[in-house]
């Protein structure tokens, strides 16, 4: 452990669950930012917008400043990761979830 560095100690008796997440929001006050994460579970395409089911799966409250930090964590670490495996390729613009599945004809 580098020096200066306190030592971590988690408490065994807290029980933690994992879960996936494909899509989140982010909401916000002056005082606090809250992150749903979710998973979408069908979209079914219609017009003109569609519909898109989706169950949370875990909502988290932060302050500001716990936000900012986690946004310069997750920017060190994709950084990282892109060094190591290459570049992540870009998804759909923000706020714009993807309508329909590929296309099952395409590539056999």
């Amino acid at each position: 452990m580098p020096s200066g560095q306190p030592e971590v100690i988690k408490n065994p008796e807290v029980v933690v669950t994992s879960v996936y997440s494909n899509n989140a929001t982010v909401e916000m006050t002056p005082w606090d930012f809250r992150i749903t994460f979710a998973e979408i579970i069908r979209v079914e395409p219609s017009e003109p917008s569609g519909k898109i089911f989706v169950d949370d799966r875990a909502k988290i409250t932060m302050s500001p400043q716990h936000a900012k930090a986690l946004v310069q964590i997750l920017q060190n670490n994709i950084a990282q990761y892109e060094k190591n495996m290459g570049v992540i390729p870009s998804g759909p613009a923000i706020g714009q979830p993807v309508l329909g599945a590929p296309d099952s004809n395409e590539g056999g």
